[in-house]
C-alpha cells in the first residue's frame, strides 16, 4: 500500500512538471538556461530532495579557512604595483531591491543619503577615486531587476562624463507558481543572458577578481589588503566575516560540513538546538557573522555562468508555524533589546 501511495505521488508530480514544461516554454521573458534551471529545481522539490543537517557532523571552520585580517600581507606601496592590482577589478553593485520601505518607488540606489548624494552617487565617487588616485580602471556594474532596470539605464547617464565605466545588465529570474494549479505567473521585463557576455568581456580585458555587494551597502568598499592576498593566491571565492555579537541573532554562521564550508542559516537549526546557537557554542561555529558582500574570481565562474543554475534545496527546520522574534532569545539578549528600545524610543 505504501509503494503504491508513493507511485502515485510520483505520477502527480510528473505530470505538474510536464504541464510546468509546457508553460513555462511559452515564456519570452526568461532564457533557454533559466527555463531548464527553472524545471529542474521544481522536480527536485517536488521528489522530495533537500539537504538535512545533521548536528553531529557540524564542525568548526579551520584556520586554514578563516583568515585573521591582521595575518594579510599589507598591500604594495608602489602606486604601480596598486594599479596592477586594481586593472584586475569589476565592482558589482546589486541594484535589483525598491526602496519601498523607505517610501521610494524606483531603485533603492537613488535614495538620498547625505547632502544631497544619493547611494549610486557615493558608490561612483568612491570607485572614480580609486582610478583617478591610481590610473587604474575599475569598472562599476549594475545587477539590475526587471523593476529597476529601466529606470537605472536613465539614471547612469548622469555619470556619462565621470572618470568610470558603468555597464548594466538584467539579472535572472525565474517565474512565481500558482498554489492551485502550479501554472507559472507571467514573468515581467527582459532576461538575464547579457551578463554572462559582459563577463567574457571582463574575463578578456584582464580582469581577474569582481567585489560583489548591495547598492545600499556603502559600508563594503574596495580593500586593497584582501585584494592584495586573492590574487597572490587565487582564492576562488573570499567571504569577509566579523565576530557575531549578542545582537547578532538574524543571520547564519559558518560552519564545516562533510568536509566543505557552508553557511549555516538559522532556518535550518532545528528547535533543541537553537539556545546552542544563541549561545554562540564553540562546536558549532566560531561566531562568525558573514558579511552581505563577497569576492569571486571569474575565471571560476564562467562556466558556471553558461550553464543552468542549480541551487541546494535546504530543509527548513526552524520556527516552521510561529514568528515570535523573541521565542528563542536568552535573557541577556532580551535585556540588551530592552535597552536598545529604551533608547531610541525615549532617549
Amino acid at each position: 500500500m505504501v509503494a503504491t501511495q508513493q507511485h502515485i505521488s510520483l505520477l502527480f508530480s510528473m505530470e505538474k512538471v510536464d504541464s510546468l514544461k509546457s508553460a513555462v516554454a511559452s515564456l519570452p521573458e526568461i532564457s533557454e538556461n533559466e527555463k531548464n534551471g527553472f524545471i529542474n529545481l521544481v522536480s527536485r522539490y517536488l521528489s522530495g530532495e533537500a539537504q538535512h543537517i545533521e548536528w553531529s557532523k557540524i564542525q568548526t571552520p579551520t584556520d586554514e579557512v578563516v583568515v585573521p585580517y591582521e595575518t594579510l600581507s599589507p598591500s604594495p606601496d608602489d602606486p604601480a604595483e596598486t594599479k596592477k592590482l586594481l586593472d584586475k577589478l569589476v565592482v558589482l553593485k546589486l541594484n535589483g531591491g525598491l526602496g519601498t520601505t523607505m517610501g521610494c518607488t524606483g531603485p533603492k540606489s537613488v535614495i538620498e543619503v547625505r547632502n544631497g548624494l544619493t547611494f549610486l552617487d557615493v558608490i561612483v565617487i568612491q570607485i572614480e577615486n580609486l582610478n583617478s588616485k591610481y590610473g587604474c580602471n575599475v569598472p562599476l556594474v549594475l545587477m539590475n531587476s526587471f523593476n529597476t532596470y529601466d529606470e537605472t539605464l536613465k539614471i547612469v547617464d548622469k555619470y556619462s562624463y565621470s572618470n568610470i565605466e558603468i555597464h548594466t545588465f538584467n539579472q535572472s529570474q525565474y517565474p512565481r507558481l500558482v498554489v492551485e494549479d502550479f501554472t507559472p505567473l507571467p514573468s515581467k521585463g527582459q532576461h538575464g543572458k547579457e551578463g554572462c557576455g559582459k563577463l567574457d568581456a571582463f574575463l578578456s580585458q584582464g580582469k581577474e577578481y569582481v567585489f560583489v555587494a548591495n547598492s545600499d551597502n556603502l559600508g563594503a568598499i574596495v580593500d586593497l589588503k584582501i585584494l592584495n592576498h586573492l590574487i597572490q593566491n587565487k582564492n576562488e571565492y573570499c567571504m569577509e566575516v566579523t565576530p557575531k555579537t549578542l545582537a547578532d541573532v538574524k543571520g547564519g554562521t559558518l560552519i564545516s560540513y562533510e568536509g566543505k564550508v557552508q553557511l549555516l542559516e538559522i532556518a535550518q537549526v532545528p528547535d533543541e538546538h537553537m539556545e546552542l546557537l544563541r549561545l554562540q557554542d564553540r562546536h558549532i561555529s566560531r561566531n562568525l557573522e558573514a558579511s552581505s558582500w563577497a569576492w569571486y574570481r571569474m575565471p571560476f565562474i564562467a562556466p558556471i555562468c553558461a550553464a543552468p543554475t542549480e541551487f541546494p534545496l535546504a530543509t527548513r527546520w526552524h520556527n516552521k508555524k510561529e514568528k515570535k522574534a523573541l521565542k528563542y532569545k536568552v535573557t541577556v539578549e532580551v535585556r540588551m533589546l530592552i535597552d536598545m528600545w529604551c533608547e531610541s524610543r525615549f532617549i
